[in-house]
């Protein structure tokens, strides 16, 4: 992933961006106040077309997409299960717009990154279940089977046969 992102750095450190050591540099003075919610706004929505392109039926498959749809429940491990060309596109995001200025059925819902807004523009939002704002259930064993189980649902939905192998509990707690 480091070779996919040299360009963009060495341009940033270069000077064909436009990053600003101090506010009396900016083009204008009220780029000071806007350049951080058009950054937040183009980043989020840079950030919701890729993510909605990943989930196209022709690239779903691709190893640079299902690896992170692999884990059924999130955690900070999930986090970290991209291909190097999909984490490359989240820093193309935050790379492309400094240089750019000077001149989760396959999943059909909820791409964005920091809001729901593009999510909405592109009708793609969904409202999560209920059950996962409320205390006393989103980390009960119920709903864990829930999830797990709408999870299978959709694997076998989207890669067919599932290649995946489970421990059985017995091998799983002795290898604790």
């Amino acid at each position: 992933m480091a070779i996919l992102t040299v360009p963009f750095f060495l341009a940033e450190v270069r000077g064909y961006g436009k990053i600003y050591d101090t506010f009396a540099e900016a083009p204008f003075q009220l780029y000071n106040i806007l350049q951080f919610p058009l950054f937040f706004m183009f980043t989020d929505g840079l950030i919701y077309w890729i993510h909605r392109g990943l989930h196209h039926p022709l690239v779903y498959k691709a190893p640079a997409q299902s690896p992170h749809h692999k884990w059924i429940m999130p955690t900070p491990v999930a986090s970290h299960a991209f291909h190097p060309v999909d984490g490359w596109g989240a820093k193309l995001a935050v790379s492309y717009l400094p240089i750019h200025l000077p001149a989760a059925e396959i999943r059909t819902n909820n791409y964005d990154q920091f809001t729901t807004l593009w999510d909405r523009l592109g009708s793609s939002y969904r409202k999560p279940n209920d059950e996962l704002f409320r205390r006393e259930t989103k980390m009960g064993e119920e709903e864990w089977k829930r999830q797990v189980q709408e999870m299978e649902t959709l694997v076998k939905e989207v890669e067919g046969d599932d290649d995946r192998q489970y421990l059985h509990e017995e091998e799983d707690k002795k290898n604790l």
